[in-house]
């Protein structure tokens, strides 16, 4: 095979390597990029943190209510307006009464668990 008339030049340049003031420019740089890694994975970590704290106090001001409604609920049941004698319950979607009135009720499943 006919060898290029520049890779002779070329072999010789590969072989010593990169030039001194890159290998320099490489040093500094490692450590500064090591520098800002670390700083935007701290950063990340603290943002994780804020996420989950403010996600445990959103759970503790949802069971707050959820007890608060509750209590309210056991305090004062809804009693049934057709036959005024047994309590409402909420089951599948439907709001119902041993008397046998059912409404279908299109709220959230929250109030089934409150109910």
């Amino acid at each position: 095979m006919a060898e290029r008339p520049g890779s002779r030049h070329r072999s010789l340049y590969k072989l010593m390597g990169s030039p001194p003031w890159k290998e320099a420019f490489r040093q500094l740089e490692e450590p500064m990029d090591l520098a800002v890694l670390e700083e935007i994975q701290q950063e990340l970590i603290d943002q994780e943190q804020s996420i989950i704290s403010e996600y445990e106090k959103s759970l503790q001001f949802d069971e707050q209510c959820l007890s608060v409604m509750l209590a309210e609920w056991e305090a004062n049941p809804l009693i049934c307006p057709v036959c005024t004698k047994y309590n409402l319950r909420v089951a599948s979607g439907l709001v119902v009464c041993q008397c046998g009135l059912y409404i279908q009720s299109h709220a959230c499943d929250t109030w089934a668990v409150i109910l």
